[in-house]
């Protein structure tokens, strides 16, 4: 007696297996960012060949995250008909692609994860127009500070339900938003609170800069040869606590303007994760609670948002 299986579950099975042979890869060390976790097209091939149904249902979740590495890479995905439909996610390891004339974000109606190393390229505001408004997760590699104030602007008006953006690897000196970009943690926080604002969906934000002082490159550089500035006691103890300042003080800005902001992310001196990450909360009554995710609670607002209550509870 022959069973046949709905396909609904049939495709669930397929994308159990899709996730498994991920996470082995992840397990083994091989996964370098978010879009890596693809699994290699010889853990599902059997099974996607075996039957023209579980062919379809592989097809159509293999190709759901394209790896796009250069101009050839479309006309290969092009050939494939109903490709279009099936994109979830981009990575763009080469943003030249993006901007292909025949590429147009209507050709991807379920689209909602893009990842795009800009590298040369200095079209980035045209690259995020491009985008369709699908898109609720944004990742930019490459990412130059000194534009950002035009590149949130384009960010804001192309993409309205934006739940995480992640802005990624500027140049060291450029990382120092305190006296590099900005005179002090407050005008650094209400400058992206004030561009940002208008995304009320966001909830995840990373972004490469530090917020110890950029004057610690200058210390640092009477400090003994051969110590780390991440090691570097004698930087620890000057800065440490001011960077510890500006990280609530700015988060705490960005969080009062996006109410729907969970997390926020920064370059750090001196962890050896090179990240801090604190976690964002709001009781019935409004009052913002920002916390290390490692830490005790470390700030709280009252409901009219007054940055009256700064202490480690």
């Amino acid at each position: 007696m022959r069973i046949c299986l709905p396909n609904e579950l049939l495709a669930d099975i397929v994308e159990i297996l899709f996730r498994q042979s991920a996470h082995s890869r992840v397990r083994a060390g091989s996964s370098t960012g978010t879009f890596e976790t693809k699994p290699p097209w010889s853990c599902i091939r059997n099974v996607v060949l075996s039957s023209r149904t579980l062919r379809a249902i592989g097809l159509k979740l293999w190709f759901s995250r394209l790896r796009v590495r250069s101009e050839q890479n479309w006309e290969y995905i092009s050939s494939i008909p109903g490709i279009y439909s099936w994109v979830r996610e981009i990575s763009y390891h080469n943003v030249t692609s993006l901007l292909i004339p025949s590429i147009h974000p209507k050709n991807f109606p379920a689209l909602t994860s893009v990842s795009i190393r800009m590298l040369s390229v200095d079209r980035p505001l045209e690259v995020i127009g491009r985008l369709p408004q699908s898109v609720t997760y944004l990742e930019i590699w490459k990412f130059d500070t000194m534009i950002h104030d035009h590149l949130f602007a384009a960010i804001v008006a192309r993409l309205p339900d934006l739940r995480e953006l992640r802005l990624h690897g500027m140049g060291e000196v450029d990382k120092f938003g305190i006296g590099t970009l900005f005179t002090s943690a407050e005008t650094l926080g209400w400058s992206i609170a004030t561009s940002l604002s208008p995304i009320q969906t966001l909830r995840v934000l990373s972004i490469d800069v530090y917020l110890t002082p950029s004057t610690v490159l200058l210390r640092h550089a009477s400090c003994p040869r051969g110590a780390a500035l991440i090691s570097c006691e004698r930087c620890i103890r000057e800065f440490a606590d001011e960077t510890h300042s500006n990280e609530i003080e700015v988060s705490f800005r960005i969080a009062t303007a996006l109410p729907s902001l969970e997390m926020i992310e920064w370059c750090s001196c001196f962890r050896p994760c090179r990240k801090r990450m604190l976690r964002i909360s709001r009781d019935v009554g409004g009052i913002v609670s920002i916390r290390d995710s490692k830490e005790a609670m470390i700030l709280r607002s009252t409901p009219r948002s007054d940055f009256t209550a700064l202490s480690i509870l």
